[in-house]
Parts: C-alpha cells; sequence; structure tokens
C-alpha cells in the first residue's frame, strides 16, 4: 500500500470512529481508485461496508481481497479475511471454505 493509500486509510479510520460513514465511503471510493486490486484497500472497504451495514457489498470486498491474497501466497491474511466474513454471516461462506478455516 502506498504511503497516499495508508493516509487515506488511516483518514477512513477516523470518520468511523466519528460516526461520518458516509465521507467514509467517499473516501474508500478514492482509496480504491489508486489501486482497484489491492487486497488491503479491498479489506477495508468490506470493513467499512459491514460496519455501516451494507453486509452483501462487505461480502463482494472480502472475497476479492481473499481471493488476491490467495493468489499472491499470503494464506495468512486470506484466512484473516475469511474469519471477518465469519463473523458478518458464516452462510456467505460455502461449506468447504468452512472446513478449510
Amino acid at each position: 500500500m502506498s504511503q497516499e493509500s495508508q493516509a487515506i486509510s488511516h483518514n477512513i479510520s477516523m470518520l468511523l470512529t466519528e460516526g461520518r460513514s458516509a465521507e467514509a465511503r467517499a473516501e474508500l471510493e478514492r482509496l480504491l481508485s489508486l489501486d482497484a486490486d489491492d487486497p488491503d484497500a479491498r479489506s477495508l472497504a468490506g470493513d467499512v461496508y459491514a460496519y455501516t451495514g451494507a453486509h452483501s457489498a462487505a461480502y463482494k470486498q472480502y472475497n476479492a481481497a481473499a481471493e488476491t491474497f490467495n493468489r499472491l501466497g499470503r494464506a495468512d491474511m486470506a484466512l484473516a479475511v475469511h474469519h471477518k466474513i465469519l463473523e458478518l454471516d458464516p452462510a456467505m461462506l460455502d461449506a468447504a471454505t468452512q472446513t478449510r478455516i
């Protein structure tokens, strides 16, 4: 994640802490426009959507992050993202993925 992306990520966290979810989502769009394939950004997007109650959107972002982490050989990070999906709604994961976790 670039320095600019890290600064935006930090800002998103601060906005969510302050309850300013609409602004956090706007910053999220800015973050994703920098590198839409960044799995860390996708995982953060999942966090933002989960926090704001958009569970379907959160699942899509988490799933994209986990797939990219797997492709990059970062199984530990993919597992961490799968745990976020489990916390969100275990039914969103297929049985084979649940068993692997």
